[in-house]
């Protein structure tokens, strides 16, 4: 295999675009949609998924491009550290990946909720029940995709670890993914203990997300630092 520095830094920065892929999907799927479809109490929430029923298709779409990223990401990823450190490579490899069936069967729950609102299933119950309906199944959808965020906050300590060893980021860099692996799971706990307290959700949340866009952007702009020392410790 070329370990080459020209090679490193074109793995990096193809690592950065599609961070960058991840991120943009990740927006417009998740933050976009979820404020445009919040889960609400009202009688309209049906209603308000049939008559937006093109822009929330689109947000299943987009969510599944994340999960496709997702995956070409920590390949690319690992595909680079494991020069570093193949077990802790493949630790985090493991990591990015078991979010992946977390997304993609939460993104069920969210098809089934189109359908109910439009009357494809459970035909026989009245507008109320139907209503009622789709909103279990959304906060089926948010339940499961707050699950596997464990495993994508996680990910991020070793990818910090194995980014720090090998020189592939800035050290800053290296301790925001870090923090940033610490966020996300602070993040599940409020969640999970106190949902009512959404400011900490919230300040966790982006905390993470901030970190990761800072990293895509270094990867994309420079691709890994000069001297990067990705070779020293294969095992």
């Amino acid at each position: 295999m070329d370990n080459s520095p020209l090679l490193l830094k074109k793995d990096a920065r193809l690592a950065g675009f599609l961070y960058l892929l991840h991120i943009v999907a990740i927006v417009y799927g998740v933050i976009f949609i979820s404020t445009k479809f919040g889960i609400s109490g009202t009688d309209g929430m049906a209603n308000n998924i049939i008559s937006n029923e093109l822009l929330f298709r689109t947000g299943i779409a987009s969510r599944i491009l994340g999960v496709i990223t997702t995956l070409l990401l920590s390949l690319t990823l690992y595909r680079l550290l494991k020069l570093v450190n193949s077990t802790q490579a493949l630790l985090m490899l493991t990591l990015a990946v078991l979010s992946v069936p977390f997304q993609l069967f939460a993104e069920v729950f969210n098809i089934s909720s189109l359908m109910i609102a439009k009357g494809e299933l459970f035909k026989s119950i009245g507008n109320q029940q139907r209503h009622e309906l789709t909103v279990l199944f959304l906060h089926l959808y948010n339940n499961i995709v707050s699950a596997g965020q464990i495993f994508w906050g996680l990910w991020l300590l070793p990818f910090g670890l194995l980014a720090l060893k090998g020189r592939l980021l800035p050290k800053f860099l290296c301790v925001l993914l870090i923090a940033g692996s610490a966020c996300y799971f602070i993040d599940y706990l409020a969640f999970l203990f106190s949902p009512a307290c959404r400011s900490i959700t919230v300040l966790a949340l982006l905390a993470g997300f901030a970190c990761e866009i800072a990293t895509m952007v270094y990867l994309l702009k420079k691709g890994s630092i000069e001297k990067p020392v990705l070779t020293t410790q294969q095992k």
